[in-house]
């Protein structure tokens, strides 16, 4: 008799009763441009994890705006020991979006330090009128994984 892993039973489930998920998932297709993940990062009981899609005006604003996220992701790895982890990815499907992956030791360590910091500002002055909108998906850290 086979045995079923706790995963396959989990993809099961998701892929025949749609009645578990409130919307379709989304897959996208990314490549990294910058990151880091402390060793610890797992250790922390409740982290807070942003993951965000950023909209931009062209191509060319959202390779600029990468560039500067590729800055802060230097920035925060060198001196935000709370922040955890930092992804800044390139949406091969459509050029003009760039999203990040974040992990934070708690919500109020995103908004001060993080983006308060100057690193975070410089790049935010930097991109203008060029960024179109913002959209933030918060997830929880669930049975050891993210």
């Amino acid at each position: 008799m086979r045995q079923v892993s706790v995963c396959e039973e989990l993809r099961h489930t998701i892929t025949t009763d749609g009645s578990i998920l409130v919307e379709e998932p989304q897959n996208f297709n990314v490549e990294t441009i910058a990151s880091f993940f402390r060793p610890d990062a797992q250790s922390h009981a409740e982290p807070y994890i942003v993951f965000a899609t950023l909209r931009y005006d062209s191509v060319e604003s959202a390779e600029k705006a990468a560039e500067g996220f590729g800055g802060v992701c230097s920035f925060s790895e060198k001196e935000e020991p709370g922040t955890l982890g930092y992804n800044v990815l390139h949406d091969v499907n459509d050029p003009t979006l760039v999203r990040t992956f974040e992990i934070y030791v708690n919500q109020a360590y995103l908004w001060d330090p993080h983006a308060s910091s100057d690193a975070v500002q410089e790049n935010k002055k930097r991109q203008g009128d060029t960024r179109l909108g913002v959209d933030f998906v918060f997830l929880t850290f669930v049975a050891g994984n993210f």
